[in-house]
């Protein structure tokens, strides 16, 4: 099990990767989709380090908003899974995966290799 300190060491690097991220103002995070899908991929991972922390630590430093670093997550984890559950409803069959493990391609037998 993960302790605390890790728990708050990956909620410093999503944070500091949140700031390299959007360190290009307002404009940059919504006219670029590449920069919005890796700030809300780290703030959704810091949801995660977040919810890990012990109950204790959250009480010692209740002027973190915990609760709603993780709600957030939270959102952020139903959104992209109701964005993929409608992306398969809306593709073509012949164009989604195929579900399972990849096949073996048949190789053709070559004397003496098995």
């Amino acid at each position: 099990m993960r302790t605390d300190r890790l728990r708050l060491l990956d909620a410093t690097e999503q944070i500091e990767m949140i700031s390299k991220f959007s360190e290009h103002g307002r404009e940059a995070f919504f006219s670029d989709v590449l920069v919005q899908s890796a700030i809300l991929h780290r703030l959704a991972l810091l949801g995660e380090a977040c919810r890990g922390v012990s109950h204790e630590l959250r009480e010692a430093h209740a002027e973190i908003p915990w609760l709603q670093i993780i709600a957030f997550r939270n959102v952020v984890i139903q959104s992209v899974g109701q964005c993929l559950a409608l992306r398969r409803r809306l593709t073509p069959p012949a164009r989604r995966r195929t579900e399972g493990p990849p096949q073996r391609m048949a190789l053709p037998h070559v004397a003496g290799i098995r």
